[in-house]
């Protein structure tokens, strides 16, 4: 009599997840095997509120045939900062024990009502230059794609328009320097994953920028035909990052001058100490004990 196959869950992977791989192992380690969410800066919170704002903008332009006028939509984007820094001030009290004084010290520096101002121009910005010609097709569109070596890619598409154009939409302070669009591996993923679900191409993709000055906001456009990147290049990636996933390759090699991992950046900062002083086995005895 033949055993039945045992059912082994896929390993589900996003895009953030490829990239935290690609940043840094074993921030992967700390987030998505132990299950620590390290509290994120009150400007990340910002970004989330403005990428929610517009979300809802499309969606209701979509399901009522006009989006929320710029006052509108600006009191939307109050609510959800608003909402968002709540979640922050959370954060940091369930992660307390992560949380450095050089951490501490830079997010006093960031001011929220000064976030607050920056978001309300930023988004009337936005919906002049942006939103008031984009007719939206889908947007916070879900996907789940299975792959070999039982490996499922998640995620949510931006935007899509009418006219099939493909959307990826950033906040910065600064104005980016993006000399090579093409070679953009968010746009190949959400590409690869436009096609699963349309089974066609998009016709061209764009990633806008919305900078959020100390008094002006602008839009910067990158616009690209078609990613370089293509299906098979962006498999070996997801089979390389699932292969040391699966076979435990945690690591974290920045140097002693770069930002990424240092006091004042990086959540996870005490447990990199950790790992180093008491080894794999036991962190993993004490964090995935809690999961």
């Amino acid at each position: 009599m033949k055993k039945k196959k045992e059912f082994v869950k896929p390993l589900r992977l996003s895009f953030s997840q490829l990239m935290t791989y690609v940043r840094c192992p074993e921030h992967y380690l700390f987030r998505y095997i132990f299950g620590i969410r390290t509290p994120s800066g009150k400007a990340m919170k910002q970004g989330s509120a403005l990428h929610d704002a517009i979300a809802e903008g499309y969606m209701r332009k979509m399901e009522e045939g006009r989006a929320p006028s710029i006052p509108q939509a600006q009191e939307m984007y109050r609510k959800l900062l608003r909402k968002h820094l709540e979640d922050y001030y959370e954060e940091l009290e369930r992660g307390s024990f992560l949380i450095t004084k050089e951490f501490l010290a830079k997010e006093r520096k960031v001011s929220s009502s000064d976030l607050l101002d920056a978001g309300t121009r930023g988004i009337a910005v936005y919906k002049k230059e942006i939103e008031r010609r984009t007719d939206p097709l889908f947007a916070e569109e879900p996907f789940e794609i299975p792959l070999r070596n039982n490996i499922e890619l998640v995620g949510r598409i931006d935007l899509v328009d009418t006219s099939h154009i493909l959307h990826e939409t950033k906040t910065t302070k600064k104005k980016p320097v993006l000399q090579q669009t093409s070679l953009d591996p968010q746009l190949a993923f959400y590409q690869f994953a436009y096609e699963y679900l349309t089974s066609q191409k998009p016709k061209s993709m764009v990633k806008d920028f919305l900078i959020l000055g100390k008094k002006d906001a602008f839009v910067v456009r990158y616009p690209v035909r078609k990613s370089e990147i293509g299906k098979n290049s962006l498999f070996r990636i997801i089979d390389a990052i699932s292969f040391a996933v699966r076979n435990n390759v945690w690591y974290c090699v920045h140097t002693a001058d770069s930002w990424v991992c240092s006091q004042g950046w990086c959540g996870y900062f005490k447990l990199h100490r950790e790992l180093r002083k008491v080894g794999l086995e036991r962190m993993k005895q004490k964090y995935m004990n809690k999961k």
